[in-house]
């Protein structure tokens, strides 16, 4: 064979070219390094759910203001996480849609989508603050009857008010 025709390149179409492959049953080799076909248009709808959603976040408790006064706006505090855990549902369904494993993980670990993040703390901000609240209730109907507990309730020995 001469130089001329072995560095010649096949000038055949990308539908030709992959018909005999796909006749004799080989499989083309994936590139592991290109992103999937979905990712682009996954990463926008995500850009746009944390945009959106972060400006609804604001306008709530402001449009409650608004409309009802401070007794209405003050309901946000139950508002949020009911929203919060919305949103994570949204995000988590966007994110199942890609099409690649590691595009998952890595959107769902990632710290760009603050909003996400927010959500999160938030949840685990209300479900402490709960837990708190209930130990405290707990506290007050079974009654502490402990020395510790009573002794910070007791007036000092020398107390005017003793």
């Amino acid at each position: 064979m001469t130089e001329s025709t072995t560095n010649r390149q096949d000038t055949r179409s990308p539908a030709s070219s992959s018909a005999p492959a796909a006749e004799s049953g080989a499989t083309m080799p994936r590139d592991d390094t290109a992103p999937a076909d979905n990712t682009a248009e996954i990463q926008a709808r995500l850009r746009r759910l944390e945009r959106r959603g972060g400006l609804l976040f604001i306008a709530t408790p402001l449009a409650l203001l608004l409309l009802g006064g401070r007794d209405l706006a003050g309901l946000t505090i139950f508002i949020w996480p009911a929203y919060a855990v919305i949103y994570l549902g949204l995000f988590r369904r966007v994110t199942r849609r890609f099409d690649d494993a590691d595009w998952i993980v890595l959107s769902r670990s990632s710290r760009r989508y603050t909003l996400r993040r927010l959500c999160e703390v938030m949840l685990l901000l209300y479900a402490l603050g709960f837990a708190m609240y209930g130990c405290e209730r707990a506290r007050d109907v079974l009654g502490d009857d402990t020395p510790a507990a009573t002794a910070s309730l007791e007036a000092p020995a020398g107390a005017p008010y003793g």
